[in-house]
């Protein structure tokens, strides 16, 4: 499956959030379309301080109800 170039930015952010890896896959299984992901991205990217996991969790899921 490939990767796209918003996918990849996410990942690298929840990375340098220090989030588990299971986290990260539930936030990107939540992000199904380039929209929700586009938008997880410019709220990570405007974040003051590296959100924390349960914020980032909370974030994914008002993204996508």
């Amino acid at each position: 499956m490939a990767v796209s170039q918003t996918q990849e930015n996410i990942i690298q952010l929840l990375k340098c959030c220090g989030i588990t890896q299971g986290a990260a896959m539930a936030i990107m299984f939540m992000l199904e379309t380039e929209e929700q992901q586009e938008t997880m991205l410019d709220w990570m990217i405007n974040q003051n301080e590296p959100p924390t996991e349960e914020a980032l969790l909370t974030k994914a899921v008002e993204i996508t109800e």
